[in-house]
């Protein structure tokens, strides 16, 4: 009953009942009750009912089996509590096995810790098994390691490990995040040798990374060479086309399916948000509801939401609102962060300030949206305010960040500022000044007649000066 509950969305807490029902009528349960529990723990995110169940495991000496301190490693990792989880595996050094290694080896990359994921690879080299480096490989994949899961690959097959749809679906990844056409040819081949080539996965793999190298024509031949219709090769080409500005092969493309899941929606209302088509993004939201059961999921909000945020469109933008209210959808960071910047463009400040102060959680880019809000209409104090705010709470600024900061400088005139947070973003933040910084800092010169200050600043651009800054200045 456990199980079925955990593996039927939106059922889950109706499993957590049914064990807390076991324990308070002293049903007997087992490590297989104990590892589900884990397992749906982990689905819900919630760190507090798998601290409980820590505890029981203990008390009921059901803590000590691979098995169970895998799905405890598991829960923790996915939980957000990365130490909790490297306690138990350093606490379970009697009952180390190939499982407890490779959940560990995914925790430390899930947490960004690829030094100590590649150490724990390595120190148990006998164990490692495909599952091992396959994790490996998409661990350096997924953390920007891009060279080293290209090398991983290569030494992989050197040894004689097996590849798998896994293996070519994680360096088919790094090849495109690369944009290495090169690389990816490479793989391509290798698929074609091992007889992989009608893989669903693996074929929506090469069509992405040849959309990613701009090879389009590439990527409609091995879509084509599959004779079936793969909806996520049909994204990537959406994808492709509208990065082209064809959106009109690339909604050709969209017509031509016969199933459409959300993915395939998401890349035509990303490829209308990216040309700044906003009404062909309310047209499609309007043909979504029309032909949809489903709610749509976060990507397709924040796109529409984008598309009101480019028009400051309010009307639009709190009818969306109210329908996420109406439907009862969950604001995660992502949402949150993209109704305070419609808002915000739409020069609703406190419905924006409202949004922002009731996030449980405040990431990087709801500050940016927040801070560029208040620059853009006038509230360049409370920018500034924020921005200390953002640092008070350990989030490092980005790029963004200091373009909507210097923004904010220079419309308030404050020349010492603005050289303060300049000099900073280098300094500090090891971020290189790109030429949307150095045009705010030409024109907060230039609206404080220090145009000396402009003149040598200018000078300093290791990129080609464009009309605007010699306008500015």
């Amino acid at each position: 009953m456990i199980s079925a509950y955990a593996n039927t969305s939106s059922l889950e807490l109706e499993g957590v009942k049914v064990f807390s029902s076991m324990q308070d009528t002293g049903t007997p349960f087992d490590e297989f009750t104990l590892t589900t529990m884990l397992n749906l723990t982990a689905k819900l995110l919630v760190l507090s009912y798998g601290k409980q169940l820590h505890s029981c495991m203990v008390k009921t000496a059901n803590d000590s089996n691979s098995f169970t301190v895998s799905s405890l490693i598991d829960m923790y990792s996915k939980c957000g509590s990365f130490d909790d989880a490297l306690r138990v595996f350093k606490g379970s050094s009697g009952l180390l096995d190939l499982v407890c290694k490779n959940t560990m080896v995914a925790a430390c990359y899930w947490e960004g810790d690829m030094d100590m994921a590649s150490e724990l690879f390595w120190r148990f080299s006998e164990l490692n098994d495909t599952v091992s480096w396959n994790t490996l490989i998409s661990g350096y994949a997924q953390n920007g390691c891009l060279g080293k899961a290209l090398e991983l690959f290569v030494l992989m097959g050197e040894i004689g490990m097996r590849w798998n749809e896994h293996t070519f679906t994680s360096v088919l990844s790094a090849c495109s995040s690369l944009k290495s056409q090169k690389h990816g040819r490479e793989v391509h081949a290798w698929v074609l040798k091992n007889g992989l080539c009608l893989n669903p996965y693996i074929s929506s793999g090469i069509v992405d990374m040849y959309c990613k190298c701009d090879n389009i024509e590439y990527a409609e031949l091995v879509n084509a060479s599959t004779g079936t219709e793969n909806v996520f090769s049909v994204s990537s080409l959406i994808v492709g086309h509208s990065s082209r500005g064809d959106m009109v092969e690339a909604r050709r493309l969209f017509d031509s399916l016969k199933e459409k899941n959300s993915v395939v929606w998401t890349a035509l209302f990303s490829g209308y948000v990216r040309l700044r088509n906003c009404d062909a993004v309310f047209e499609l939201f309007l043909d979504f509801n029309t032909n949809k059961i489903q709610v749509p999921d976060a990507l397709i909000l924040i796109n529409v939401l984008g598309g009101c945020a480019i028009r400051a469109a309010l009307h639009p933008g709190k009818q969306i609102h109210r329908y996420m209210v109406r439907m009862g959808i969950k604001l995660d960071e992502r949402l949150r962060s993209s109704l305070a910047d419609m808002y915000a463009k739409c020069g609703e400040i406190e419905y924006a300030e409202r949004i922002f102060k009731r996030a449980p959680c405040r990431d990087r880019v709801m500050y940016n949206s927040m801070i560029a809000g208040y620059a853009r209409h006038g509230y360049e104090n409370k920018a500034i305010r924020l921005f200390e705010e953002m640092l008070e709470s350990s989030i490092t600024p980005d790029a963004i960040t200091f373009i909507v900061l210097l923004s904010a400088c220079r419309h308030a005139g404050l020349v010492e500022l603005g050289d303060k947070y300049f000099a900073s973003m280098k300094q500090d933040y090891g971020i290189l000044p790109e030429i949307d910084h150095y045009s705010c800092m030409v024109d907060l010169y230039g609206r404080t007649n220090c145009l000396d200050k402009a003149v040598e600043l200018m000078k300093e651009i290791p990129v080609k000066r464009d009309a605007v800054i010699w306008k500015r200045s």
